[in-house]
């Protein structure tokens, strides 16, 4: 049976703005990261889902509660330890110019794109990748036939949108992901399908721009 999943992306951080690496490390929303939550929240007024998700970083908690405020929805929020970001170790709270500063050596790595490479202390695009989908075909078999919430992070997305166009990890892919912005898959069995990617209409009132 097909299980649909409106997939979000946390509201900006201040390390969104700062242009600095997240990975699992601990960011707050800023006062447009609110504001582009509550966007998500008056989009989705009303509507129903069976079962709301989220990675239990902070961002993406906060991000969770504002927009499961007004939904016909469970009050509680399944926190899910393998939706939270790519782990990016010892690059987490730097920019690329301090990451370059630092560590050279490990930022050539990074950026041929190994999908094996791990990062020291995080790890690999294909580890990552390997989480994320198996917990979201985890998931969708958890619940059959239901529509699902989900507040998760950038690279969870990135791998999502690789599985269901076959994009190689080693291999860059431009799309847009907008915080706050709305995407939704349907999973049937081993079947991924795209139904929409990236609406941000709603985002209009809260940020031109569209987040970061």
């Amino acid at each position: 049976m097909k299980t649909e999943l409106v997939l979000i992306r946390h509201g900006e951080t201040y390390w969104n703005k700062e242009n600095k690496f997240q990975g699992i490390g601990e960011s707050h929303l800023t006062d447009l990261g609110i504001r582009q939550a509550q966007a998500a929240a008056k989009a989705l007024t009303g509507e129903h889902f069976d079962a709301v998700y989220a990675s239990p970083l902070i961002r993406a908690k906060k991000t969770a509660e504002i927009i499961t405020g007004g939904l016909d929805s469970p009050s509680r929020i399944v926190f899910d330890g393998e939706l939270v970001e790519w782990r990016l170790g010892i690059f987490e709270g730097l920019s690329i110019t301090e990451i370059k500063e630092r560590f050279p050596e490990e930022y050539v790595h990074f950026s041929a794109r190994d999908p094996d490479y791990v990062i020291p202390e995080g790890e690999s695009s294909r580890q990552r990748y390997e989480r994320a989908i198996g917990c979201l075909q985890r998931i969708a078999d958890k619940h059959p036939g239901e529509r699902l919430l989900v507040i998760t992070h950038r690279g969870i997305l990135d791998s999502v949108i690789r599985r269901i166009m076959f994009v190689p990890l080693d291999r860059l892919i431009a799309y847009s992901q907008f915080n706050c912005g709305l995407n939704t898959i349907e999973i049937d069995g081993d079947t991924w399908r795209l139904l929409t990617w990236g609406d941000a209409r709603h985002l209009a009132g809260a940020d031109g721009e569209h987040g970061a």
